[in-house]
């Protein structure tokens, strides 16, 4: 069932107020869960004061009777500045709160009066009229601002291990773990809690039930009633275990990390820190590693199959509806936002063409396969922030641990890293017919799959320390790009090339993201570890550090890195800029190791130049410029599925290939 014919079907009596359906959704679920419904409802359902205030920050749907079902590129990034301007001003009243009376308060003092005098009237934070009067009291979107500064910031997030999505279908806070871990089916399954003829069971896992959206708007329901998913059960937690393991191991990855000046500054980055790294076994005599790489490493040494992937699919942001059918099923209401493009083409006729496409949702997968019973079920796996997808395989002999699947990305959960690949089967956004696959290079060889891996977790680390130490709402996510723009770094850094759109990703956010990969380079003996950054949240979040033998770690691990990294170097594209192997071996004090510039350098000091250059040459799509107008029409054209359940989609290709056309005809060599 379409949105359009649930809408047509109602007949609602009497005054209908757009806002209060809306608001009454948006209160419950959230502004992303009531999106939909703010911008499919009919257009007699709308009233034009109540338009303007609710979607104001969207400059293209601010327009009142003019309003556009579809965003563009402009708004979203216009967008993701406002909500951080907020969120800086709120910063600059805090820090002006801890400083007192002073030079420094006056300081902040002058600093906000001169921001106050460039910014719109309708966003700025007025003072009273009479000063003896108490404060107003702040507007929900301030006290949701304030809220997410008080939490824990994605360098935290990140050491504890993630968490679970605001929707997530299943999963819970992150699992105490052992350190060192052992990661034999036994202790995995013992670990979860889960019996062996538990682990047996293959059997489809429900998703959540619907919850209705709004007494206004009956039988209509958050959540997609009546799916599954696309792991069993067994595999569903394994899947959560092993994104919260992946990003604990990345975490390790800030030990070295240089505290070069802007990096990780004095502030709200000093209480983080990995005092002794998190360590896992695959086989209880195996070595205990302590880098992702190293685990990939060591699962296939033990005859796992690993697969990484960059996929695009349309997106729902992770949610859904559905209706309740009158023979108590459920018609699901599949849900796709249209995006201006900001690209210019002609029809046959001469007018002008109005160029859309569908927002997608874009990943880097890692599938892990060969294992029990708990694997997969039936289909092809859509991520947490996708819409949701199906499995395609069994599992195998029961000796080693059921199939597994992460996903990776700067995520709406506050941070950038790994999260759990099982999650509702909306097929008709992320089934396999409807995924795209993006070029990443070729990975068949073990080399470049550990290429892949350490690009990843320096991705991981620099982000985040940039969320960390700017205090970003969301750990960054719609300031430093989306969970396209994070991919798009790694295909280019890979490849030389990308194939991902929109990138939204501009202006000062950008530079200071290359700024932070650049200082992730710099030789520094005075490590995040080593400087004193206050004490571990690596305990709290689960594994203390008994059992850490970080000698043990320095002989056994990070010598065959070293090899491995001096491999890597000889494959990389010669248009990417050379670095001198700066790998430093773990050393007790957690410092890095040797003397000279080179042993004092971060361990992944060489993918940050990578990221560094890739960064700097990625597009941004908000306004596009002719020059770059074909490249763009090409990109979108590649995270659009040849078909689909949406009707649009094949008009969104047609408009798209025109605009290329378009593009190539006026901008030669664009």
């Amino acid at each position: 069932m379409s949105l359009g014919a649930y809408f047509s079907s109602l007949q609602p009596q009497g005054a209908f107020s757009y806002e209060r359906a809306v608001v009454s959704a948006a209160d419950k679920y959230g502004l992303t869960a009531a999106l939909p419904l703010a911008v499919f409802l009919p257009a007699a359902w709308r009233r034009d004061d109540d338009v303007g205030g609710l979607l104001r920050s969207f400059p293209g749907l601010s327009a009142g009777r003019a309003l556009q079902a579809a965003v563009s590129t402009l708004d979203m990034v216009a967008f993701g500045q406002t909500v951080h301007q907020y969120a800086a001003r709120t910063r600059r009243h805090e820090a002006e709160a801890r400083a007192g009376p002073g030079a420094h308060a006056a300081d902040h003092h002058h600093q906000q009066q001169q921001q106050q005098h460039v910014e719109p009237s309708w966003w700025r934070l007025r003072a009273p009229a009479n000063p003896q009067l108490p404060p107003r009291e702040p507007t929900a979107a301030g006290r949701a601002a304030q809220a997410a500064l008080r939490e824990e910031g994605p360098l935290h997030l990140l050491l504890q291990g993630g968490k679970a999505p605001p929707a997530a279908a299943t999963g819970a806070a992150p699992l105490q773990l052992p350190n060192p871990l052992l990661l034999t089916p036994e202790s995995v399954l013992g670990l979860l809690g889960i019996t062996p003829e538990a682990a047996a069971d293959t059997s489809p896992v429900p998703g959540p039930e619907p919850r209705p959206a709004s007494q206004l708007l009956p039988d209509l329901c958050i959540g997609n009633g009546g799916l599954h998913l696309t792991f069993p059960a067994a595999g569903t937690a394994v899947c959560g275990l092993m994104a919260q393991v992946f990003n604990r191991l990345t975490g390790n990855a800030m030990r070295g990390l240089p505290r070069a000046p802007g990096l990780l500054p004095e502030g709200s980055a000093d209480d983080v820190t990995v005092a002794s790294p998190f360590l896992v076994r695959v086989t209880p005599d195996g070595p205990a590693v302590s880098t992702v790489e190293d685990l990939v490493r060591e699962l296939e040494g033990q005859g796992y199959e690993i697969e990484i992937t960059l996929r695009s699919n349309i997106t729902s942001f992770s949610y859904g509806l559905s209706v309740r059918a009158e023979d108590g099923g459920w018609l699901q209401v599949p849900i796709a936002y249209p995006l201006r493009t900001g690209l210019w083409a002609r029809d046959e006729r001469g007018r002008t063409l109005d160029v859309l496409t569908l927002m997608p949702h874009a990943s880097v997968v890692v599938s892990v396969t060969g294992g029990g019973p708990g694997g997969r079920g039936g289909g092809d796996s859509g991520g947490p922030d996708s819409g949701g997808g199906g499995g395609d395989g069994a599992g195998g002999d029961g000796g080693l641990l059921p199939d597994f699947a992460l996903e990776w990305c700067l995520n709406i959960n506050g941070f950038t890293g790994w999260g759990s690949y099982s999650c509702l089967d909306r097929a008709w956004a992320a089934g396999a017919p409807f995924q795209t696959l993006h070029n990443l290079g070729d990975l068949s060889a073990a080399a470049a799959r550990q290429r892949a891996v350490r690009m990843l977790t320096a991705a991981t680390v620099v982000v985040n320390a940039a969320g960390q130490r700017d205090r970003l709402l969301f750990g960054g996510y719609g300031y430093l790009g989306v969970c396209l723009d994070s991919a798009a770094a790694i295909q280019q850094a890979l490849t030389g090339g990308c194939s991902l759109y929109p990138l939204i990703l501009g202006g000062d956010a950008k530079m200071g993201l290359i700024a932070a990969y650049q200082d992730a380079q710099a030789a520094s003996a005075a490590t995040a570890s080593a400087a004193g950054l206050g004490e571990a949240r690596g305990d709290a979040a689960g594994g203390g550090g008994a059992g850490c033998d970080k000698h043990h770690l320095r002989s056994q691990g990070q010598q065959p890195q070293r090899q491995q990294q001096q491999q890597q170097q000889q494959q990389r594209p010669q248009t990417r800029p050379e670095q001198a192997d700066g790998a430093a071996a773990i050393r007790a004090d957690g410092a890095g190791g040797g003397g000279g510039a080179a042993a004092d350098r971060w361990e992944y000091a060489s993918e940050a130049a990578a990221l560094q250059a890739a960064v700097a040459a990625l597009p941004c799509d908000a306004i596009q410029e002719p020059r770059r107008a074909a490249d763009a029409a090409r990109r979108a054209l590649a995270c659009l599925p040849e078909r689909s359940a949406f009707s649009c989609v094949g008009a969104c290709r047609a408009a798209l290939r025109a605009a290329r056309d378009a593009a190539e005809r006026l901008c030669p060599g664009g």
